[in-house]
């Protein structure tokens, strides 16, 4: 019986709470539109295991983004993911976030047999309109479109939607 690659297996791999092997947050929330950025912490005997992010269920989904044997930074889309060896930390960031971004998430540890990660719920809020007022200090927010007290600023500088 031949096997398929490791990188292909790997992808198809269950992953179990890796109690203090990974520890990273229950829960993060972010806004739509900004970013968020998680970090998880892992012990030495993983410094030169590859790291991962991936939605749950990890053994049915493919990973989003991995690091390679203590690579630095590794993007994908909007998601990138670095690896800090010497503090043994592994951070990830999403942007811009979209509101399907909630759900279920795992930094993950590839190891022989079953990896290892920690599951952390990402909760995504709907965006506001924020007026970037760079002309006069009294604007105050989006019912101010372009319009400050005593006189006209013209376009918007910008809105963070």
């Amino acid at each position: 019986v031949k096997l398929p690659p490791p990188r292909v297996r790997s992808w198809t791999r269950l992953c179990l709470p890796g109690c203090l092997s990974v520890s990273g947050p229950l829960a993060v929330t972010g806004t739509e539109g900004g970013s968020l950025s998680v970090r998880c912490r892992y012990e030495e005997k993983f410094i030169n295991n590859n790291k991962y992010w991936v939605k749950t269920p990890c053994f049915l989904s493919g990973k989003i983004v991995e690091t390679a044997e203590s690579e630095g930074e590794v993007r994908d889309g909007r998601v990138s993911i670095r690896d800090h060896p010497r503090r043994r930390l592994l951070s990830v960031t999403m942007r811009p976030l979209q509101l399907n971004d909630a759900d279920t998430y795992w930094c993950g540890i590839e190891k022989p047999g079953v990896d290892l990660g920690s599951q952390i719920k990402v909760t995504v809020v709907p965006g506001k309109s924020v007026l970037v007022c760079t002309a006069r200090p009294r604007c105050s927010g989006p019912e101010e479109r372009g319009h400050g007290a005593g006189g006209h600023l013209g376009q918007p500088s910008g809105f963070l939607h």
